[in-house]
């Protein structure tokens, strides 16, 4: 068994998103909404100090890291998140967390690719978003959990996921108990993952305490691993133990298997830009190609000067332009995404301007473009300067074909207390752009020729 120090790092995806941090704190976003919930490790300053979140998390004294969130906007009492083919429903618990870990990501999206044919066992299973994510890849789960409301909510994720009928075991249970008699019954898995907590309760009081309880556990996992077995996954969500430790722990139970230890830090990555005119501005360069891939582009834009318009992304007359999974919000003026490259994808994207300002087009390729714009999520606010249409082709030109200009598969509709007609897809090439099955809201017409 050899040993490598590695970090994962979780990445904003369309749903959840690490906007910034400091001071013992960090400002998320799940879905629309906005929280702050405490950070110890977060010992250096905010980039800003203008946070307006939606809820706040104030933490109580109690060993079991409970507290109250303080509500400065309208958040329901749930709401509903997907990653990838698994939909979830998150709420503002009093343990400081929404119903599920997103910085588990990496983990989760590691052992998808080891869980096809795969009997997987998930220790401290909570809601059951992993446990629903490895089932997805093929995997028959037992989930486990000492919160009988926590299953219930797995299970019900589970139907919001189209996974009812998947082969998965539902076990209210404490996780210690119910892998001893595991061990004595002679059952074997090809992996298991365990996010157990600092502190916690069984269902009949059992007392759980990491430091204490995680050594024999450990131990039991190893009587349900063979040669043959794929991965055991094991987080620690605590300051004091560091992973040179945990991985010490692992070495001595798993010293007579094949395999790495792999341990290290859990990291997240933002990138966000905010509170500018132009969030991103090039030249031209027709043999180039752009990629943009997980970012966040805040309160940018302008339309105020002789000068013309400032946008949140502005790429000139480039080979291609690609932006995946980005989150556009809070234009303050002109476009949010405006390309004249001759090829264009925009994927897995969300462009809410409920709250924007005097803002144009979501999407506007004024010289035309081939490509796809596909999976994206709009929303169209009251507050603009042209609400004529959400995507525009060519309205300046056609430079580029937009012949097979694929636009399908996305979410649009006006915001909440809107109310007027407009156009998803604006074509002015005249090239036959395909316009496939998109859902869109009231008040919103499939396509016009301009």
């Amino acid at each position: 068994m050899t040993e490598n120090l590695t970090t994962l790092v979780a990445e904003p995806w369309d749903d959840w998103g690490l906007i910034d941090c400091g001071n013992g704190r960090k400002l998320e976003r799940y879905g629309r909404v906005t929280v702050v919930r405490p950070e110890p490790q977060a010992m250096w300053a905010p980039a800003r100090d203008d946070w307006a979140p939606d809820a706040t998390f104030v933490p109580g004294s109690d060993e079991e890291g409970g507290g109250r969130w303080v509500q400065n906007g309208d958040v329901p009492a749930q709401w509903q998140l997907a990653r990838g083919p698994v939909k979830f429903n998150a709420s503002l618990t009093p343990f400081r967390h929404l119903g599920f870990f997103p910085d588990m990501a990496p983990q989760w999206d590691w052992m998808r690719e080891r869980s096809a044919d795969a009997d997987v066992l998930n220790l401290f299973g909570y809601t059951g978003v992993g446990t629903l994510l490895l089932s997805d890849a093929g995997a028959r789960m037992v989930h486990v959990d000492a919160s009988k409301k926590s299953v219930e909510q797995g299970k019900a994720n589970a139907a919001l996921s189209g996974q009812s009928d998947k082969p998965m075991r539902w076990i209210v249970d404490d996780a210690s108990k119910f892998t001893a008699r595991e061990v004595r019954r002679g059952r074997r898995y090809d992996g298991i993952l365990l996010d157990p907590p600092k502190f916690g309760r069984g269902p009949e009081g059992e007392v759980w305490r990491l430091e204490e309880g995680l050594p024999p556990l450990i131990a039991d996992c190893r009587r349900l691993l063979d040669a043959d077995s794929r991965f055991l996954f094991l987080t620690v969500y605590a300051v004091r133990m560091s992973s040179l430790a945990l991985a010490g722990l692992l070495a001595e139970h798993f010293a007579d298997l094949p395999g790495t230890i792999e341990h290290g830090d859990l990291a997240v990555r933002q990138s966000w830009f905010i509170d500018s005119q132009e969030g991103i501005l090039t030249g031209d360069d027709q043999a180039g190609s752009i990629l943009i891939e997980k970012s966040s582009f805040t309160r940018l834009g302008a339309c105020e000067s002789a000068g013309g318009c400032a946008h949140s992304i502005y790429v000139g007359d480039y080979g291609a332009l690609t932006v995946r999974r980005s989150r556009f919000e809070q234009g303050r003026g002109g476009h949010y995404l405006k390309s004249r490259a001759g090829r264009i994808e925009v994927t897995d994207s969300s462009f809410d301007d409920s709250r924007g300002h005097a803002t144009n087009y979501m999407i506007d390729l004024p010289a035309g473009a081939t490509g796809t714009i596909a999976g994206n999520w709009f929303v169209q606010g009251p507050d603009k300067e042209n609400y004529s249409a959400f995507v525009a082709v060519a309205a300046e030109g056609k430079a580029h074909s937009s012949r097979g200009l694929t636009i399908s598969g996305n979410d649009a509709r006006l915001a909440p207390g809107v109310s007027r007609t407009t156009v998803f897809v604006a074509d002015w090439s005249g090239d036959g752009v395909a316009v496939g099955e998109n859902r869109l809201g009231i008040g919103l017409k499939r396509f016009e020729r301009r």
